[in-house]
Formats: structure tokens, sequence, C-alpha cells
């Protein structure tokens, strides 16, 4: 690679790094997202939520608004056929009603939804019930998916 995009690849990937916050309202979010069933917590980087039956969340400030993150650990089989595997996450992207499906570079399955602007009550609701119509979408793939997640 040529040095000056190596450098800048290495500026940008610390620049992300470098600025993964919670969002300014965490606490808010917190005490909403356990309203609804979620143990959540915060730490300097993030908002972790984990749900017995809903998906689990990372929440991060992102680009002026929160970006909320779901991962699905990827078998070695999945690792091994990534461009297989790239084909069952472009049927989940073409049924997805608010969130991108894609593979990580370690072979995770990523599942990311962007919320624009603050927190606000009654419209993080409605993000979060479009976020989880994800949960209907992953259903009905399941079959297609087992092969490449652990």
């Amino acid at each position: 690679m040529h040095p000056l995009r190596l450098t800048l690849a290495a500026m940008a990937l610390a620049s992300t790094v470098a600025h993964a916050k919670p969002p300014a309202e965490g606490a808010e979010i917190i005490e909403h997202l356990e309203f609804l069933g979620y143990d959540a917590s915060m730490n300097s980087e993030r908002i972790a939520a984990k749900h017995p039956k809903e998906l689990n969340l990372l929440l991060r400030k992102y680009r002026g608004g929160i970006l909320t993150t779901s991962f699905f650990g990827g078998s070695e089989y999945g690792k091994r056929n990534r461009t297989e595997w790239a084909g069952v996450l472009n049927d989940l992207n073409a049924k997805a009603a608010a969130a991108r499906f894609y593979i990580s570079k370690n072979g995770s399955m990523v599942i990311e939804a962007y919320y624009p602007g603050s927190y606000e009550k009654q419209r993080f609701s409605l993000f979060l019930d479009a976020f989880k119509l994800e949960r209907a979408n992953l259903a009905a793939h399941l079959k297609a998916l087992k092969p490449f997640l652990k």
C-alpha cells in the first residue's frame, strides 16, 4: 500500500476509535431500555443492553445521532464461505425495515441501524420498534443463516 494511503487509513481508524462515545443522553436511554426489559450499562465508549428475548444492543454516538449495533459470531464455515454468506445477507438487506446487515472483518454478522439526532423518548421508541422488526427478518432466513453462525 502507498505510504500516504497507509497513513490516511491509520488516521481514519484512530479517529473512529478515539471518538467512540456513548450518546449524550446515556442515562435517559438506559432508563428507557431498562423499562423495556433490557439489562443496560454504560462505559466511556458505549451503552450495552442485553435482553432475554430481543436482540442485544450496543449504542454509541455517531454522526449527530446514535448507531445501534448487534453482533452474531460467525462460524468457521462462514469465514471460509464469505461470498455465499454475503448472498444470504443481501437477502436480509433486501427485506430489512430499519437496518443493514454485513460481515465484519473478524467474520461476525453485524446488524446496524442509525437513529438521527438527539434522544427523544417517543422517537426512540419508534426507532426501537422498527429495529425489532429485524428479528422477524432473521427468523425468516434462519435456515439459510444457520451454517454461517456460531
